[in-house]
């Protein structure tokens, strides 16, 4: 069952990788270059699921993922956090934020 997948990330290196990946498996993919533009599509296109960078310009991953999960209209939307940040705090920082998966 396909489903509806927002990348966000201000790295096109990474956005692109993201995006085959979730396209071989035959979801829809929406991307992201930043934390504001995220924030916009994830209510234009209401996802089944938001992969977002933590470290972005304007709004970091932390930031967009407290503002969706406090939003009664995409809390329910899964937040997967995606970062090269390896310290427990980070990872506590993630979770408290709402995400879902770190």
């Amino acid at each position: 069952m396909s489903k509806k997948i927002l990348i966000i990330d201000d790295s096109p290196t990474q956005l692109v990788s993201l995006k085959t990946a979730f396209l071989k498996l035959n979801h829809e993919v929406i991307t992201a270059k930043d934390g504001a533009e995220g924030i916009f599509k994830a209510y234009e296109f209401l996802p089944d699921l938001i992969v977002a960078d933590i470290i972005m310009p304007e709004i970091n991953g932390y930031q967009l993922c407290r503002l969706l999960k406090n939003d009664d209209f995409t809390k329910d939307i899964p937040i997967i956090l995606v970062t090269s940040l390896n310290e427990k705090l980070d990872r506590f920082w993630g979770l408290k934020a709402g995400a879902d998966a770190f």
